[in-house]
């Protein structure tokens, strides 16, 4: 299957935000507190045309350039003079521009995201759990349950970035050439370098793209706020899955003694499971080589690792927990790097949030 420009701008999203997903169509119905179906194949939301009862949402400023750029993507200004103008492809007439930004897009799929955000929207997240028979009746209508069990991909919007303005551009052949033009205070509020709400008089493209901006007409700002960016919670079962970004069958622990390392490291590994039990595992790891702890329940609770470096007479010990993997491991996988030469010093790093123990 061929990526859609929402998972290939999720994917680029998540390099500095993990968990989230990229609203390349701009579309209007991403609302904290929305209901709907989130394919992760295609990235696309649909809502179910309701919002969460009792929704109440708090609100956080985001003063920053929103500025999400694929490989192979050169960017450049153009200060054209006052008064200089530009041909509108659109209509063959020339109109008053005194600024060009342009983007060369070297390859087919080359992606450029800027938008000037202005703030966080976040829905209260206990509304999850308080309103669970409430989610599991409009999951039926959507076809997304099976008795009382909510499948993946059913859910609520949790947060959501909004913008005044900006451009979703993405290259459909190579050497692809997209440029905006404007006022220089206009163009540059348009894409979160100045303070404005920003505008534009015209755009062009030398060939095909995807394009989303915002606002859709030129010549004057946006009438309101656009989604760019947002969480989403989703079920399993009557299990919550906040930041949900795939379909998760379960979870892996990797255990990986890294080039160099000459340690042998003995891990035991434990869980509390939803039926009350305390689950333990063993394995030991030779150096440079690795071990998974695969099939990790999605309802496991107070995940606990605890490392023996061997030594000759004595073992370095690490200890590592989770409480829960549903609101720490993005994506379902966790790995931790395991470093030492005998007879120095030892470390284990959990990767994804860069921790060394």
């Amino acid at each position: 299957m061929a990526l859609t420009w929402d998972v290939i701008f999720a994917q680029l999203i998540r390099k500095e935000r993990q968990g989230y997903w990229g609203n390349w169509s701009l579309n209007p119905a991403i609302v904290p507190g929305a209901v709907g179906v989130l394919d992760p194949n295609t990235g696309t939301f649909t809502s179910a045309g309701v919002v969460i009862p009792g929704l109440t949402t708090t609100s956080r400023p985001i003063s920053q350039q929103w500025s999400v750029m694929s490989e192979h993507v050169s960017r450049k200004e153009v200060d054209l003079g006052a008064d200089a103008t530009v041909v509108d492809p659109d209509t063959g007439t020339k109109v008053n521009a005194e600024l060009t930004v342009s983007w060369s897009l070297e390859q087919t799929g080359s992606m450029i995201s800027e938008f000037a955000v202005t703030s966080e929207e976040l829905m209260d997240r206990s509304l999850l759990r308080s309103q669970l028979e409430w989610l599991e009746s409009i999951a039926e209508t959507q076809n997304m349950s099976a008795g009382d069990r909510i499948s993946q991909g059913f859910g609520v919007v949790t947060s959501v970035i909004w913008a005044d303005s900006g451009v979703n551009v993405a290259a459909q052949s190579e050497n692809t050439t997209f440029s905006v033009s404007g006022s220089v205070g206009a163009v540059h509020d348009l894409l979160g370098q100045g303070s404005g709400k920003g505008s534009y008089v015209t755009t062009s493209a030398d060939k095909s793209v995807s394009k989303h901006i915002w606002p859709e007409s030129p010549g004057a700002p946006a009438p309101s706020p656009v989604p760019v960016a947002y969480t989403f919670a989703s079920f399993d079962g009557k299990t919550v899955i906040e930041n949900w970004t795939s379909v998760l069958q379960g979870f892996e622990l990797l255990l990986n003694s890294v080039p160099g390392c000459t340690y042998v490291v003995e891990a035991r590994f434990s869980y509390d499971t939803a039926a009350g039990r305390r689950e333990s595992r063993d394995a030991v790891i030779p150096a440079g080589l690795s071990a998974t702890f695969a099939a990790i329940p999605i309802d496991a609770g107070n995940l606990v690792l605890d490392l023996a470096f061997k030594g000759v007479f004595s073992d370095d010990h690490k200890h590592l927990e989770w409480p829960t993997p549903l609101g720490q491991w993005a994506g379902g996988v966790r790995q931790v790097d395991l470093r030492g030469v005998w007879p120095g010093s030892t470390s284990a790093l959990d990767v994804q949030s860069g921790k060394s123990y």
